[in-house]
């Protein structure tokens, strides 16, 4: 039996607006958005499994991570689902969507990707293996060497945020990497790896926003577009001058382009 995550709520209002942090993330990096939609919404920001004191999964792999989001979301009895994912967590929403379509109203895919997508030829299998070994030697290779989660966050914060990222913002960041437990750091980067959302988002008929950062390094807004253009009707927005972390660097903007799109589908 999956344990219920732990979360952030704030309103009872309205519809649901559910949000799914991403690797280094927690429920706290949604204070800006439980603060701003309360008043029309029941917000909730989860606590990915082995987060912020979510039990960890005995196994982490995204068809268990959606089993936990609809643990949760068992706990919002008659309310319309709008669900919010960043990076990750617009993977564990894609993985939910592939069996539970039916249980969301709208979805927000946010600075996320489909994954990797199966290779075709050993040559292609060849090159996607040496991107992942690279991948998890520039996001693991710091624990391997000794350094602290801290250490790490502070390494990390020129690629997952711009250059002009308000001081708030990159202290956020910190204590958010710095909160999540090496080990399970270690099973979500593997679990991200595994990820092919291929075949998930080119049948997507919810009402979609994606939104990239216009200086995101992490996931490059053409790589947002792209997804967004194979979800029919689906409406993309770059919100301009910031990184990875949109909506802690930009509350404002990611605020009014969240809240435009929700007012079209509510």
């Amino acid at each position: 039996m999956v344990q219920l995550p732990t979360s952030l709520r704030s309103g009872s209002a309205g519809d649901a607006l559910v949000l799914l942090h991403g690797i280094g993330g927690c429920a706290q990096v949604w204070q800006p958005q439980l603060d701003a939609f309360s008043s029309r919404f029941c917000v909730v920001a989860w606590n990915m499994p082995g987060y912020g004191g979510s039990e960890p999964l005995p196994q982490m792999t995204f068809p268990a991570l959606a089993d936990a989001l609809e643990t949760l979301l068992d706990t919002l009895p008659g309310r319309r689902i709008h669900l919010v994912g960043h990076s990750m967590g617009g993977m564990v929403a894609q993985e939910f969507l592939r069996r539970r379509a039916h249980r969301a109203s709208s979805i927000c895919l946010y600075a996320t990707s489909p994954g990797l997508a199966q290779p075709e030829t050993p040559e292609a299998l060849q090159e996607a293996r040496e991107r992942a070994r690279e991948f998890m030697v520039r996001r693991i290779g710091p624990l391997d060497a000794g350094k602290t989660m801290r250490d790490m966050a502070e390494s990390l914060l020129d690629q997952l945020l711009s250059l002009r990222a308000p001081e708030a913002a990159r202290a956020a960041a910190i204590e958010s990497i710095s909160s999540v437990p090496p080990a399970v750091y270690r099973d979500a980067m593997r679990c991200i790896l595994s990820f092919d959302g291929t075949a998930i988002v080119p049948k997507i008929d919810l009402p979609t926003l994606v939104i990239a950062g216009g200086e995101d390094r992490t996931i490059a807004p053409a790589i947002v577009e792209a997804m967004a253009r194979q979800i029919a009707g689906a409406r993309f927005e770059i919100i301009p001058r910031v990184g990875h972390l949109a909506n802690l660097e930009d509350p404002p903007a990611f605020n009014r382009v969240l809240s435009e799109f929700l007012d079209t589908v509510r």
